[in-house]
């Protein structure tokens, strides 16, 4: 039987070893992951509303598809969004608009209290490349540390800091104009 109260790990457990409610397991991870999944992709692939939409349901349809793949001695939490930025990298060699995937920070993210400012940062955050926009979202809408960033992004923690700093005056530049 899965309850509430299960880790997100056990959860994929269930779903990996076909022992209890697989749909329950499912829905559960659904309910916690569907909402911040649609926002991330919506973000990363320049609000593109049915984009998003799409891609939330293609990942979600993976871990039906594989849960094997989820190793357990990992954060769910880490791997998953680790799937998402990987759909999105994907999607940006697609288009052929970057195939070096780095990072990015807001360095005005904190001082926003409006929503014509809000507005004047997302439209500066659409001029970023796609895997700045993907560092943004990371840091400052879903406020991931650096160490999880670190294992998302597949690159040493001083690297992802390197890559904030760089971000964050491409990102000064554009809210300058």
């Amino acid at each position: 039987m899965v309850e509430k109260g299960y880790s997100d790990e056990m959860l994929v457990r269930v779903l990996q070893q076909n022992v209890g409610d697989k749909q329950k397991a499912m829905n559960e991870l659904f309910g916690r992951y569907s909402n911040k999944m649609l926002e991330f992709f919506y973000y990363s692939l320049n609000r593109d509303k049915e984009k998003a939409k799409d891609f939330t349901q293609d990942l979600f349809l993976k871990l039906v598809e594989k849960p094997e793949s989820f190793n357990i001695d990992k954060k769910f939490k880490t791997w998953f969004y680790s799937i998402a930025s990987n759909m999105c990298k994907n999607e940006y060699r697609k288009i052929g608009t970057e195939n070096k995937y780095t990072e990015r920070v807001i360095y005005e993210s904190k001082t926003i209290e409006n929503k014509q400012d809000s507005f004047v940062m997302n439209e500066a955050i659409t001029c970023l490349k796609p895997s700045h926009k993907n560092c943004i979202i990371l840091r400052y809408k879903f406020k991931m540390s650096i160490k999880e960033m670190s294992e998302i992004l597949g690159c040493p923690e001083g690297t992802v800091r390197s890559k904030l700093f760089y971000a964050t005056k491409e990102l000064s530049k554009h809210l300058k104009k």
